[in-house]
């Protein structure tokens, strides 16, 4: 069964449901990973029973596989293409690696633009299948409001985790609808970096983390040497971009507040003179913020300092803070960003 077409696809469903690494499936692990907050312990532990064709109260592979095989209807060449393609992007992102500082430079860039658009063809799939997973979902809670779906201690935690993430603490996680609501949430935080591998869709997830990671080496990589013209200047007359990095590390429970005492730190920044650009990463399962400020000098950056704001933000910074935030500073030729495209750019940041 696993030779047919888009059936790894299931052999990876069941890795990932095996928990304990048995070869097979218990009606706990079963209902723990299949489970999606609508569906019915009962009509859940039927579904069990019928999967279970040996009748040993546990699923192997080969039910899993043939059970999905004979259900799949529109989506088995759905599968099949994710399969085929699973392979594909492998194979070509081995030879990239091997093979991409031995070609020319015409090659390399075409390389770096497939790459980019492949990406960019996965993720406009992505969207449209998030749209219908959620539409279908929601029509089945409107249809089934008093059906109880199944509740799993780990959902439980999952759920709670990601609302904490997402900044709404105060809902408990008895309101939560655990099965749809920890998975809807666990890919609504995914996507602010990367995706983790336990996640639905794990494999074409990694395949685009690969993808992504890839290019970012490939554009590392990239000789600028006969790219662009070299310019000598008088370093005195060189007007210098003043770059600002903050690294912090957020207290426990103090998530939601830091993110809403760093709004209002990015409100009175952008009215600063001198600013003129912030960039805000905080990477999934971590409390770690990275806070870039580019300013139009170091002089205007040293101006803001002392200011209210600046200073109300460090103040209060010991409180939300694990440890002292370390900061850092980087000058750039302003030319940099006009002449050869590195635009700064004046993107909103979202909380």
């Amino acid at each position: 069964m696993d030779k047919e077409p888009g059936m790894s696809i299931f052999l990876d469903v069941f890795r990932r449901a095996d928990k304990n690494d048995s070869e097979t499936l218990s009606w706990e692990q079963f209902r723990s990973f299949f489970a999606d907050g609508i569906f019915a312990e009962g009509e859940m532990q039927k579904l069990f029973n019928k999967i279970d064709t040996h009748n040993t109260n546990e699923i192997d592979t080969g039910e899993l596989c043939l059970y999905m095989s004979q259900h799949l209807g529109a989506f088995k060449a759905v599968f099949a293409a994710i399969e085929t393609l699973n392979a594909s992007v492998s194979t070509a992102l081995k030879q990239t690696s091997e093979e991409y500082e031995k070609v020319s430079q015409e090659d390399q860039f075409l390389t770096r633009f497939f790459l980019r658009e492949i990406l960019s063809q996965m993720c406009a799939l992505h969207r449209p299948l998030v749209s219908a997973s959620d539409a279908i979902e929601s029509e089945a809670i409107r249809t089934n409001p008093n059906q109880p779906g199944i509740s799993t201690d780990e959902q439980a935690v999952a759920a709670k985790t990601t609302i904490e993430a997402e900044n709404l603490a105060s809902v408990h996680p008895t309101e939560i609808i655990p099965g749809r609501f920890a998975r809807r949430a666990r890919r609504q935080l995914s996507t602010q970096t990367s995706w983790p591998p336990e996640a639905p869709g794990g494999a074409m997830a990694l395949q685009m983390d690969r993808l992504t990671t890839l290019i970012d080496r490939l554009e590392n990589k990239v000789n600028f040497a006969n790219a662009m013209d070299e310019n000598i200047l008088d370093f005195s007359e060189e007007k210098m971009l003043n770059i600002v990095l903050r690294k912090m590390t957020v207290a426990d429970g103090q998530m939601k507040a830091f993110r809403s005492h760093l709004k209002s730190y990015v409100s009175d920044l952008t009215e600063a003179p001198g600013y003129i650009h912030v960039n805000i990463r905080h990477y999934a399962n971590t409390t770690g913020f990275l806070v870039y400020e580019i300013w139009s000098s170091e002089e205007e950056w040293k101006n803001f300092l002392p200011s209210s704001p600046s200073k109300k933000f460090r103040k209060e910074n010991v409180d939300f803070l694990e440890m002292p935030e370390v900061m850092s500073t980087l000058k750039v030729p302003e030319q940099t960003n006009s002449k050869y495209g590195f635009n700064f750019g004046f993107n909103v940041v979202k909380f």
